[in-house]
């Protein structure tokens, strides 16, 4: 038995998932597919030359199959494949820096929550898009991780967060390149390994650098005798 897609513990955030492969129909007296957790057992067709294509539906959680061929001798091949239904999409919260900052390297900062169902799953692709006041993208020598930022592409600082703890992930990067003084927006998204995006979380913030004098004696055109 040749599954060519999906592969075996993947992930999806859809209701029902295409297996795909290939059997031996020279050999072949039956063909079925059990669903381990229902105990479902369904005769699989194919064509002339042995390709399958079967949907089969999905629960949330870890969806286990057992796919079975059977000769006229009673030989039988077993193989499994586990597929992974979450629709549960993570969360980001807590970003910052959210205030007037007197420095032009800042430290970005934020929150990742994913309490998505199943084992081993960890959301990825947390995207960082920096914009100024008037919505314009940030020059292109802007660093992050070493990474040169494209304006035309997102910043993907990958924080991880373990499925067996639901629970925050902070996460942090300092900028390698300085900002120019100014009003800027920073736009933040993450995604898991299913495709569940999360809403995006924007904040705005400001470099000023610019260093101010105060004098207080003497005034201003006093006279001094």
């Amino acid at each position: 038995i040749l599954i060519s897609s999906p592969s075996d513990n993947s992930w999806t955030n859809q209701s029902s998932s295409n297996i795909k492969g290939q059997v031996d129909p020279t050999q072949l007296d039956q063909f079925s597919i059990v669903n381990i957790q229902s105990s479902i057992v369904t005769n699989v067709p194919y064509d002339e030359i042995g390709f399958f294509d079967f949907n089969v539906g999905l629960l949330e959680g870890a969806n286990r199959f057992r796919l079975t061929t059977t000769d006229a001798f009673g030989n039988s091949v077993v193989k499994e494949i586990t597929i992974n239904r979450d629709t549960v999409k993570p969360v980001v919260s807590n970003l910052l820096p959210n205030t007037v900052l007197t420095y032009s390297k800042p430290t970005i900062s934020y929150s990742v929550q994913d309490a998505g169902s199943g084992n081993n799953k960890s959301t990825n692709n947390v995207w960082l898009t920096f914009k100024d006041i008037n919505n314009n993208n940030l020059r292109k020598d802007l660093i992050v991780n070493g990474v040169v930022i494209d304006p035309a592409l997102n910043t993907n600082l990958n924080c991880v967060v373990d499925s067996n703890d639901s629970t925050k992930q902070n996460c942090s990067t300092e900028l390698i390149s300085k900002l120019l003084d100014g009003n800027y927006t920073l736009h933040t998204q993450a995604s898991d390994n299913a495709g569940n995006q999360s809403d995006e979380v924007t904040s705005n913030f400001t470099i000023d650098t610019t260093v101010y004098l105060d004098v207080t004696k003497p005034v201003d055109n006093a006279l001094i005798t």
